[in-house]
């Protein structure tokens, strides 16, 4: 698209086939959930740098910008495969855009979205039975019939019988880019159909973060811990928001709860004792996952999603037979 045309549909505003997003900073499944929605219904625009009346922003990175857009639409089910572009204004501002084209029937988190007006709504089976057979040629209707989905749809986990895990991640506000990198696991766990709670996202001014810590690690699957010396320091001295967890985590391993639901992760620093250990003193001696490799980020998320999936990455071979062993009841004498 040129800038004329970009132009016109800032201009226009959000509808069914256009969305706005200023930036990564709204929860990350939402990028997904219009992506799936627009490949339902009719289609669409998304543009990125650009906010609600559309008033170009910019994009900071578009390469990465375009790269986190393109996991998003890897998230759905099937695969969203979105064409790419950017254009840059006078003042040096990039918005990046990706086209979404029509493919029903689509999902996200084995949920189907639809877009209706400016917004997404879970649609039903009998509303995506519909779509699909609006996306298929005429052709094909007359030739084949109409379509058995009902098996084919309800083959994959759908809305009302799959429950996505939920983890809860715990860290420390020790610097801005570490907020980043936190959020930015989470919205990689969003992905990859985990819902991860972070404060960053679901607490609003005005409301406690002590009561949002106490619901999330006795209601999360799992509580992945962010590990770094300034975290392991205030959990040790019961400092701040992490020592008041450390007291929540300490409560509920003495209650019985499985030490397994807690899932350290290192990000920096070192496992072992010392001034720079990153490990609290109730977690240490216990399996942890290194994060603090960024070019290894990818194969250290996997190995946290196999955890949180209960899906490793080796397992046992099948149990072979006994071996046949002789047994002799002949006396074998012995010389001296």
């Amino acid at each position: 698209m040129n800038r004329e045309e970009i132009d016109k549909y800032l201009r226009e505003g959000e509808g069914t086939k256009v969305e706005f997003k200023r930036d990564f900073s709204d929860q990350g499944h939402s990028f997904a959930k219009v992506m799936c929605a627009f490949a339902n219904t009719e289609g669409g625009i998304l543009f990125l740098g650009v906010g609600d009346t559309g008033n170009v922003l910019g994009v900071d990175k578009p390469d990465e910008a375009i790269r986190r857009l393109t996991g998003f639409a890897r998230s759905c089910s099937p695969s969203l495969s979105p064409t790419f572009g950017r254009v840059e204004y006078e003042n040096g501002r990039v918005v990046v855009y990706a086209i979404i084209e029509r493919k029903p029937p689509c999902q996200y988190q084995h949920i189907f979205w639809k877009r209706v007006g400016s917004s997404c709504e879970r649609a039903d089976l009998d509303e995506v039975k519909y779509l699909y057979e609006k996306s298929r040629p005429i052709d094909e209707i007359t030739s084949t019939g109409k379509p058995d989905l009902d098996q084919a749809l309800l083959s994959q986990p759908y809305t009302e019988t799959f429950k996505p895990p939920r983890v809860f991640i715990s860290y420390s506000w020790e610097s801005e880019d570490h907020k980043v990198w936190v959020r930015y696991l989470g919205e990689r766990l969003y992905q990859a159909g985990i819902e991860a709670r972070l404060d960053q996202w679901f607490v609003k001014p005005g409301e406690s973060f002590t009561v949002f810590m106490e619901q999330e690690v006795e209601q999360g699957d799992f509580v992945i811990v962010v590990c770094t010396p300034a975290y392991a320091q205030k959990s040790n001295n019961r400092r701040g928001g992490v020592g008041y967890e450390q007291q929540i985590v300490s409560a509920h391993l003495m209650a019985g709860t499985a030490r397994s639901k807690f899932i350290p992760i290192l990000r920096s620093g070192d496992y072992k004792p010392g001034p720079d250990c990153a490990i609290p003193t109730h977690f240490l001696g216990i399996a942890w996952i290194d994060f603090r490799d960024d070019a290894a980020f990818d194969k250290s998320l996997e190995d946290l999603i196999r955890v949180i999936f209960s899906k490793p990455r080796f397992a046992p071979p099948p149990l072979g037979s006994p071996p046949l062993l002789q047994t002799s009841s002949k006396l074998d004498f012995v010389h001296f």
